[in-house]
């Protein structure tokens, strides 16, 4: 008994240090990859236009200058 609950201990110490920090994961993206999309806009109350925009292939994200 006393061996399996240090096995137990053992396979939680090691999915503790296995397991990536998500949020420092997140962080290091650099958006290198985007695609172009025309954007759909409201230039005054009864007309509309379109420009083209920029997305992130990997997270989504908007282009920003």
């Amino acid at each position: 008994m006393k061996a399996f609950i240090a096995l137990l201990y053992a396979i939680a110490i090691y999915l503790i240090l296995i397991i990536p920090d998500t949020e420092k994961v997140e962080s290091e993206h650099i958006c290198s990859n985007y695609i172009k999309y025309s954007e759909h806009y409201m230039i005054t109350p009864m007309s509309w236009g379109y420009r083209d925009s920029f997305k992130c292939t990997e997270c989504g994200k908007d282009y920003k200058d």
